[in-house]
């Protein structure tokens, strides 16, 4: 392996864990996210206390964009990989916790400069 292999590599390694950190949060924050996009937000909105709204539904779209450039980074796809974290950006506002918010969107605009 070339020194420029290893530190693509490294830089890719690092990318997939941000990426799991940014998904793991996510999934903490938005629990019931994944639900409400499929049409039950009545019943876990009461469950959980919270206000029947349309962030669940936009960031469950967030969490797939993430999800999705993460395959693509595995898989050696640019473009793609571009591409998810582009259509994320355009999700971000759902994300209520301002510092996760504002680590995804630095994360997204740091991989724009590397793609």
């Amino acid at each position: 392996m070339t020194i420029t292999e290893a530190k693509m590599r490294s830089v890719q390694t690092d990318e997939i864990a941000q990426l799991d950190q940014f998904l793991k949060e996510l999934g903490r924050e938005n629990e019931f996210g994944k639900d409400v996009a499929l049409g039950n937000d009545d019943e876990l909105s009461e469950e959980h206390g919270r206000d029947n709204n349309d962030n669940g539904p936009k960031c469950a779209l967030l969490r797939e964009h993430l999800e999705s450039a993460r395959v693509y980074l595995v898989g050696l796809m640019p473009a793609e990989y571009a591409l998810s974290l582009k259509m994320a950006e355009q999700s971000l506002d759902c994300v209520s916790d301002s510092n996760l918010r504002n680590r995804i969107e630095k994360f997204i605009h740091g991989a724009e400069v590397r793609s």
